[in-house]
């Protein structure tokens, strides 16, 4: 009995720390998922099962790899980027929804990798290049804008 009353009080102790360490795994869909599932995997077999995963999800996934994972798995930008097309137009829908300082930076991170991988002629998207432009225009921490604008400037180059 007493074991039991200690073992309950140990699961109880990890699943506060867990929501106190991943606090923005709660407000990412899919994130906690990702968390049990994916996360804890090999990073071939993680990269693997990232990129089988529709566009929406992918997006997700790297929000919650770069916002509830430390370090940060910002190679998932990468591998987002590659599917272009689909990619930019779900980033100007984000976008359009004013997301936070971080997450403009994120999806800055992806825009350039699109950029860079040529899997999407960016500067030709005259609705996501001003997306971008806005999104980082209305950014007021500091430090993301400064991040965002390294990240977009090899864009716009």
């Amino acid at each position: 009995m007493r074991l039991q009353a200690v073992v309950a009080g140990l699961f109880a102790i990890c699943v506060c720390i867990e929501a106190c360490y991943y606090p923005d795994a709660n407000r990412i869909p899919g994130c906690r998922e990702a968390l049990a599932n994916l996360f804890p995997r090999p990073p071939a077999v993680r990269e693997s099962l990232f990129a089988a995963l529709p566009v929406e999800r992918q997006y997700n996934v790297f929000l919650c790899g770069t916002h509830a994972v430390e370090p940060p798995l910002l190679g998932f930008a990468d591998i987002l980027a590659r599917s272009g097309q689909p990619v930019a137009s779900l980033l100007v829908g984000k976008l359009d929804s004013m997301p936070d300082d971080a997450v403009v930076a994120d999806i800055t991170l992806i825009v350039e990798a699109m950029n860079r991988q040529h899997s999407y002629a960016v500067s030709s998207d005259t609705s996501l290049m001003r997306a971008v432009n806005r999104a980082i225009n209305a950014m007021r921490d500091s430090t993301w804008r400064r991040v965002a604008m390294r990240n977009f400037r090899e864009v716009q180059q």
